[in-house]
């Protein structure tokens, strides 16, 4: 939601369209490689996205089908003035030097095991347990919560914590 009010703001036509003043949104659901896939799409990002756009090269990925479980089409990221990325671990990347602005969307467990299982079904509460255990880890070992330049309230109809982390030199 927060990825998608961005793009609406920045007044996003096509967000893959390769133009050299757009705004483009990543979702990192797209590269995650299924329920197990958590670290293995932070990977993808770095390594295939913003690596070649760092050097002003175009990016790409492989779009993760998840009803039928398999790499989808490739998607080409051309560099552009603004890539909005969005999903769990993106703020843990190596690239952490070009990101302009890191917000952590804070949700509370129950409401998000909820939403997910309402979106996904009751058949993925194992797969789902799984992915919140892988990041549960890397949110550990990141700090990514701790490293955001605002902290914001996903959770409908509240309002946001006045949070914003201290900012480390």
């Amino acid at each position: 939601t927060l990825a998608a009010e961005v793009a609406a703001r920045a007044k996003v036509r096509d967000p893959f369209a390769p133009a050299p003043d757009r705004v483009r949104v990543l979702h990192l659901d797209d590269l995650y490689p299924g329920w197990d896939g958590l670290l293995e799409g932070v990977r993808r990002l770095d390594d295939h996205v913003l690596a070649p756009l760092v050097r002003g090269e175009t990016g790409h990925f492989c779009r993760y089908a998840w009803v039928s479980r398999r790499e989808g089409p490739r998607v080409e990221v051309p560099p552009g003035d603004l890539l909005v990325v969005e999903g769990s671990g993106c703020g843990s990347t190596r690239h952490r030097a070009q990101v302009a602005c890191l917000v952590w969307v804070e949700v509370p467990a129950a409401d998000g095991l909820a939403r997910a299982l309402s979106r996904d079904g009751i058949g993925t509460r194992e797969d789902l347990a799984r992915w919140r255990a892988a990041e549960d880890r890397l949110f550990a070992r990141t700090c990514i919560r701790e490293r955001a330049d605002l902290v914001i309230s996903g959770t409908d109809g509240a309002e946001p914590p006045a949070t914003e982390p201290e900012r480390r030199g």
